[in-house]
């Protein structure tokens, strides 16, 4: 729905919140609070945010199909069975790109899910004492 704008590692159900339902780029209710001009009883919107996994970006079968048809490309039938891999082997190439993604290119993005209405109460408006 909305991206955050640092690349962390983020559970896998971390809150967020909306006041609209449709951009929910607030993770807390006080951080929803501080960056808008909320009334006691207005409503608001709060979900978890499903983070893609790795395996939903690309996978190993990805890779192995693209080289397929390009080996293809550059030798015809002669390449018919390339590349032939074990599944250890594939089965390797997803923890490599698992890791590689979380590493260089873990997902800023989310969608939501267990969207719920949320009413702001005269607490959630007043100062937190810390």
């Amino acid at each position: 729905m909305n991206s955050q704008t640092e690349n962390k590692a983020v559970p896998a159900a971390e809150e967020c919140w909306s006041v609209d339902e449709e951009n929910f780029n607030a993770h807390s209710l006080s951080e929803l609070i501080e960056n808008h001009d909320l009334e006691a009883g207005t409503v608001v919107f709060r979900a978890e945010a499903a983070y893609p996994t790795a395996k939903q970006l690309i996978t190993a079968e990805d890779i192995i199909e693209t080289m397929g048809e390009r080996a293809y490309d550059i030798a015809g039938e002669h390449a018919d069975d390339y590349p032939d891999v074990s599944e250890a082997a594939e089965q390797e190439l997803t923890e490599f790109l698992a890791a590689w993604i979380a590493k260089h290119a873990a997902p800023t993005f989310y969608t939501v899910n267990n969207v719920q209405r949320y009413n702001i109460t005269v607490d959630d408006l007043a100062p937190r004492a810390e």
